[in-house]
Protein backbone atom coordinates (compact mmCIF):
# COMPACT_ATOMS: atom_id res chain seq x y z
CA UNK A 1 0.00 0.00 0.00
CA UNK A 2 1.31 3.75 -1.10
CA UNK A 3 1.90 5.86 2.06
CA UNK A 4 -0.36 8.97 2.04
CA UNK A 5 0.76 11.98 3.50
CA UNK A 6 -1.81 14.32 5.01
CA UNK A 7 -1.78 18.10 4.89
CA UNK A 8 -0.16 18.11 7.88
CA UNK A 9 2.84 15.89 7.41
CA UNK A 10 3.56 18.13 4.50
CA UNK A 11 3.29 21.46 6.47
CA UNK A 12 5.47 19.67 9.19
CA UNK A 13 7.98 18.47 6.64
CA UNK A 14 8.31 22.19 5.10
CA UNK A 15 8.48 24.27 8.27
CA UNK A 16 11.40 21.39 9.28
CA UNK A 17 13.58 21.40 6.41
CA UNK A 18 13.20 25.30 5.68
CA UNK A 19 14.56 25.70 9.43
CA UNK A 20 17.21 23.63 8.19
CA UNK A 21 17.40 26.39 5.16
CA UNK A 22 17.74 29.05 7.65
CA UNK A 23 20.30 27.46 10.62
CA UNK A 24 17.59 27.06 13.18
CA UNK A 25 16.76 30.70 12.98
CA UNK A 26 12.92 31.35 13.94
CA UNK A 27 12.63 34.74 12.82
CA UNK A 28 13.68 33.79 9.08
CA UNK A 29 11.89 30.77 9.02
CA UNK A 30 8.66 32.59 10.21
CA UNK A 31 9.53 35.36 7.42
CA UNK A 32 9.93 33.13 5.20
CA UNK A 33 6.27 31.18 5.65
CA UNK A 34 4.79 34.41 5.88
CA UNK A 35 3.63 33.30 9.68
CA UNK A 36 3.53 34.67 12.98
CA UNK A 37 6.71 33.74 15.15
CA UNK A 38 4.53 32.30 17.97
CA UNK A 39 2.50 30.27 15.95
CA UNK A 40 5.67 28.73 14.28
CA UNK A 41 6.70 28.34 18.26
CA UNK A 42 3.76 26.44 18.87
CA UNK A 43 4.30 24.13 16.16
CA UNK A 44 7.87 23.40 16.80
CA UNK A 45 6.89 22.48 20.02
CA UNK A 46 4.00 20.00 19.35
CA UNK A 47 7.00 18.67 16.93
CA UNK A 48 9.32 18.25 19.69
CA UNK A 49 7.02 16.90 21.72
CA UNK A 50 6.02 14.23 19.00
CA UNK A 51 9.42 13.25 19.03
CA UNK A 52 10.68 15.23 15.75
CA UNK A 53 14.21 16.77 15.78
CA UNK A 54 13.99 20.56 15.92
CA UNK A 55 17.09 22.43 15.65
CA UNK A 56 18.20 24.53 18.12
CA UNK A 57 17.69 28.42 17.83
CA UNK A 58 20.86 29.86 17.07
CA UNK A 59 22.43 31.84 19.08
CA UNK A 60 22.71 36.01 18.34
CA UNK A 61 25.90 37.38 16.80
CA UNK A 62 26.05 39.62 19.63
CA UNK A 63 26.18 37.08 21.94
CA UNK A 64 28.53 35.15 20.42
CA UNK A 65 30.91 37.84 20.04
CA UNK A 66 29.85 38.97 23.80
CA UNK A 67 31.12 35.24 25.05
CA UNK A 68 34.68 35.22 22.40
CA UNK A 69 36.11 38.18 24.45
CA UNK A 70 38.02 37.40 27.08
CA UNK A 71 37.42 39.55 30.36
CA UNK A 72 39.35 42.96 30.26
CA UNK A 73 40.42 42.49 26.84
CA UNK A 74 40.24 45.71 25.06
CA UNK A 75 37.39 47.19 23.01
CA UNK A 76 38.17 47.03 19.27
Amino acid sequence: MTEVSTIRDRERELILATLNQYGGSRRKVAKALRIGRELLMKKLAQYAAAGFSVPPEPTSTANRYRRARSPGAESP
